[in-house]
């Protein structure tokens, strides 16, 4: 199937991988324009010269640590104050015009699956923020993306400002060809958003792994939360090991089983059956979730990564 560059045909190649969107106020932070980093001004912040820093041009993965000590160096020796505040936000790029569709959906998956964990990792002012919802405070969001999937594509009218201010910001695609993820809070060093660009980077490399959404899923069921760490998370499983975590994982997996078991006009993959009568949609996706539920509590203590 075709890669999302070819999906959208008004993008042009791009060579980068991360984009980056670093919202700060403050007192006399700098103008920055150079070859990494250019200033935007936003009137939704205070402070009397507060800024948004933005990659000036998007980074190859290995050049982000650099860019983003660049920046903050600037920042630390000019800056009279700065003041990363609740209303500030991180906005990072991800480059998905090398991903196939089924990919797309695989990283879209894999990112409802966390979303909840990973908005505790990007800062508690984060969650419940308007500008950054999850789908669990927002599930209209949950309706684009089994709309999404009913029609095979993402090219349709529910891609526009409705859903821009999502923690996973659809609008993006078809503007660069890009997934945005708006959940992290600025800070005043560069390290955690580095962790983040990181652990993004990880489930889209991880979203080619598999085939498509059903074989997440059916993993996730057979294997529970330690799926997530071990197979997906890998070396950053101790970032997102927050309190609460294997129930979140559960509630994301059940907020994403409508939209994996969705298929192109609506239906179910095959016509589910219990006992030798037909069940609708909602009772097979929950027994398998049951079912899954059953196996890990036989087999393991439940006691987290």
């Amino acid at each position: 199937m075709a890669n999302v560059l070819k999906m959208f045909p008004q993008l042009r190649p791009t060579d980068g991988e991360v984009g980056i969107e670093i919202e700060m106020e403050g007192d006399d932070l700098p103008r920055i324009d150079n070859p990494s980093w250019t200033t935007h001004a936003d009137g939704s912040l205070r402070g009397r010269d507060s800024a948004e820093y933005v990659f000036n041009g998007p980074a190859h993965r290995e050049d982000v640590e650099g860019r983003l000590w660049n920046l903050y160096t600037v920042l630390q020796q000019d800056a009279e104050e700065m003041d990363p505040s609740d209303r500030c936000g991180v906005h990072v790029h991800i480059n998905v015009q090398d991903l196939s569709y089924e990919h797309l959906l695989n990283f879209v998956t894999l990112y409802i699956i966390l979303e909840e964990p990973l908005m505790e990792f990007c800062g508690e002012q984060r969650v419940g923020n308007p500008f950054c919802l999850r789908i669990k405070d927002a599930e209209f969001l949950l309706n684009v993306l089994i709309s999404i999937k009913k029609n095979g594509t993402f090219n349709i009218p529910h891609l526009n400002d409705k859903i821009r201010y999502a923690s996973l910001n659809l609008t993006s695609l078809p503007l660069y060809g890009s997934l945005e993820f708006r959940g992290h809070r600025s800070v005043d060093n560069p390290a955690p958003i580095e962790k983040w660009v990181d652990i993004l980077l990880r489930l889209k490399d991880a979203a080619c792994e598999f085939e498509n959404q059903v074989a997440i899923l059916e993993q996730f069921s057979m294997d529970g939360p330690r799926f997530v760490a071990d197979v997906i998370l890998k070396d950053f499983k101790k970032d997102i090991d927050v309190a609460g975590l294997q129930d979140m994982l559960w509630d994301g997996a059940r907020l994403a089983q409508e939209f994996v078991y969705t298929t192109k006009g609506g239906r179910l993959p095959e016509e589910p059956r219990q006992g030798g009568r037909v069940i609708d949609k909602d009772e097979a996706i929950a027994n398998i979730i049951i079912r899954a539920r059953r196996r890990i509590a036989e087999r393991d203590n439940n006691e987290g990564f």
